[in-house]
């Protein structure tokens, strides 16, 4: 809905209080209408700014937006933005991002505790390193030994 003037815009965020903001101080609003129009409303420690493109609630160092494609919410250095398709989380040099159809983990190192189950392929760039029973096929790769052309092949070392 477009209000065709200030007038109206003033009708309209009148309409539009939120009940446990407005029992207390008497609230400041401000209208601006030309190329970006925009409602701003100042409560003691937070702000609602309403434009033709956004929402933004602001609130200490929690920042709101809420756009047509996507809502985000950053506090510090965190940082959640949900689209679509999409949930990307941040925080700092990490992120967690889930697209339609896989997960992507940026981080210096995953920390997983308990087990694990995959199903699906297995793509390794780096090294591997096992500290407990390898098995393979339902052969326990760490005692494993071949009878070889000289004799019987010793097991790992």
């Amino acid at each position: 809905m477009q209000p065709c003037c200030r007038a109206c815009l003033h009708r309209l965020a009148s309409r539009l209080s939120v009940p446990a903001v407005t029992k207390h101080k008497p609230l400041n609003v401000s209208y601006g209408m030309g190329v970006e129009e925009a409602a701003v409303v100042f409560a003691p420690t937070a702000t609602i700014t309403v434009k033709k493109d956004s929402i933004e609630l602001k609130k200490k160092d929690t920042v709101v937006t809420m756009k047509d494609d996507s809502v985000t919410v950053k506090r510090g250095a965190s940082e959640i933005k949900v689209t679509n398709g999409s949930i990307k989380s941040k925080n700092g040099g990490t992120s967690v991002e889930k697209l339609p159809a896989s997960v992507k983990i940026t981080t210096a190192t995953v920390d997983v505790t308990g087990n694990v189950k995959i199903k699906g392929n297995v793509q390794v760039q780096g090294n591997v390193d096992i500290s407990g029973t390898l098995t393979l096929g339902g052969i326990v790769m760490n005692t494993h030994t071949h009878a070889g052309v000289h004799g019987l092949t010793g097991g790992p070392q």
